[in-house]
């Protein structure tokens, strides 16, 4: 069997981009993959030369050729396009076996795999959801009435953890008063606090919560808190048991995650903008966190993050798998996650608010989550299709299917 096409095209979901690939083969088996939401489809689609001809079943071989290609993967939110193909390829190789791809990279671990929901910040007044970016009227989403009304949504849903963005995440600072430049004021510290103590109420101990500060960004050095203000949050918040803090700093400040992590209960976790395991080695080596968080769209693949796992837990650190793309990223990340070690804690699920995201994908189970679970699909490959009909609905302004 060879690869003889490579393709991609843009879908727009409520303000989400999806790059997809698809890699077609001599065959007619067809791989189905997808870059980082800030990716540009031209990462993967320039990988095609390096492709074209090949055993697609070498997945490894394949892998370590296409990555050493610069630009084509890297950290943050615009690498992906590496990713993107490798899990085409896993794709490929897991539907010529007739296995699913878990099996393909160490065998199942789990038959249900923990999902996380993520929550955003509370609800509009009106009941809508806010936009992504700041806008006219957002400092009403950051009011205790909007967080406790969107926990009591999220509690009806069964999930057992919890994430709700807060502080700095590039948009309180859009609060009138709430923080100084990069350090969060009295103000907006209070206000954080009690958002928190508002959702535990509703929550309760059956639930557990987690908190995204958002600066996990390389470069924006606009979305980066102070770590003085990290640790007097961390510290604050170790009276309500949250399950972890989550990019508190950039991860270009190795030393001050090592302060940070130091001086408090509150687990601490980052991780969805590195690249590769070796960009989380140090992290591990200098006990700088206390769970992994990587986004395989962004950190090489369904491999790699089985191997980012493995190597957590030589260091004792849990890992828990950031996702924020399409249904197909979804899935491939559930078969990753089907293959963690005991390490593993759950995966996230971006798209409780968006009930026709679903749909671009056959193959799927209605709802999509049990109690808080994803079953693990047993069909082989990743075990999904594109519903071509619905996706051509959300083709980004000026893509066709699959260019």
């Amino acid at each position: 069997m060879k690869i003889v096409d490579v393709k991609a095209m843009i879908l727009q979901m409520n303000g989400w981009r999806y790059p997809i690939v698809q890699i077609e083969t001599d065959e007619g088996i067809l791989g189905l993959g997808e870059g980082r939401d800030g990716s540009d489809k031209r990462l993967l689609l320039e990988l095609k030369r390096f492709l074209v001809g090949e055993d697609p079943t070498n997945v490894e071989r394949l892998f370590q050729k296409i990555r050493r290609r610069g630009g084509r993967g890297a950290t943050g939110r615009q690498g992906g396009g590496v990713s993107g193909v490798e899990m085409a390829l896993w794709d490929i190789a897991g539907k010529a076996a007739g296995v699913p791809v878990y099996k393909l990279i160490g065998g199942k671990r789990r038959d249900k795999v923990r999902v996380y929901v993520d929550s955003g910040v509370g609800i509009l007044p009106d009941g809508s959801r806010p936009p992504r970016y700041p806008a006219d009227g957002w400092e009403q989403a950051y009011t205790v009435e909007a967080y406790e009304e969107k926990a009591r949504r999220r509690k009806t849903m069964g999930f057992s953890i919890v994430k709700f963005d807060l502080g700095y995440h590039g948009m309180f600072l859009n609060v009138p008063g709430y923080a100084i430049g990069q350090h969060t004021s009295e103000r907006g510290f209070n206000a954080e606090i009690a958002c928190v103590k508002a959702v535990k109420e509703v929550l309760g101990d059956g639930v557990a919560l987690c908190l995204d500060l958002g600066s996990e960004d390389y470069l924006a050095s606009d979305r980066h808190i102070t770590l003085s203000s990290a640790m007097h949050l961390c510290k604050a918040l170790e009276p309500y048991n949250i399950l972890w803090v989550e990019d508190a700093l950039s991860t270009a400040h190795l030393d001050s995650w090592v302060r940070l992590t130091n001086s408090t209960t509150v687990p601490t976790l980052t991780g969805e903008d590195l690249y590769l395991r070796h960009d989380f080695l140090p992290f591990f080596e200098r006990h700088a966190i206390d769970i992994a968080h990587p986004d395989i769209a962004t950190a090489g693949g369904i491999l790699e993050g089985k191997k980012i796992g493995d190597l957590a837990e030589l260091f004792g650190v849990s890992i828990a798998q950031h996702c924020a793309g399409s249904p197909v990223s979804l899935i491939a990340n559930l078969h990753c996650a089907a293959a963690q070690p005991d390490n593993f804690l759950a995966l996230e699920y971006h798209a409780a608010d968006m009930p026709t995201w679903q749909r671009l994908v056959k193959g799927l189970a209605t709802p999509i989550t049990t109690d808080g679970f994803m079953d693990v699909l047993d069909k082989p490959g990743l075990g999904i299709t594109l519903d071509e009909k619905v996706v051509r609905k959300h083709l980004a302004v000026g893509e066709t299917y699959f260019e």
